[in-house]
C-alpha cells in the first residue's frame, strides 16, 4: 500500500477497516494518463466502469481492491469520494 496516493479521509476509513474484502468504498480514481488496453483490462476486472475517456473513475470496490490500486504505477491517487447513485 503506498499510502501517499491515498487522502486523509480514505486512509483513515480503511485503518477503522474489519474486513478488507467485503468492506465497500466509493472513490475517485486518478490515474497518470488515460488508461491502455492492460491497465483498462486490470480496472474491468475490479468492476471499475469504463465510461471515462480521460484519467478520472468512479468506482465502488473494496478495502483490498484500495491496497491493490495504490500499488500500481499508474495509478496516481485514490480519494474517497460522496456516494454513488446506482442508476436503475
Amino acid at each position: 500500500m503506498i499510502w501517499q496516493k491515498v487522502d486523509p479521509a480514505l486512509a483513515s476509513a480503511l485503518v477503522d477497516t474489519q474486513d478488507m474484502n467485503s468492506s465497500q468504498f466509493d472513490v475517485l480514481i486518478q490515474t497518470s494518463k488515460t488508461p491502455g488496453p492492460s491497465e483498462r483490462e486490470y480496472l474491468d476486472k475490479l468492476g471499475v466502469p469504463g465510461n471515462s475517456q480521460g484519467p478520472i473513475f468512479t468506482a465502488r470496490v473494496s478495502a483490498k481492491d484500495i491496497h491493490a490500486l495504490s500499488d500500481e504505477p499508474w495509478v496516481r491517487a485514490v480519494r474517497l469520494s460522496r456516494k454513488l447513485q446506482v442508476a436503475v
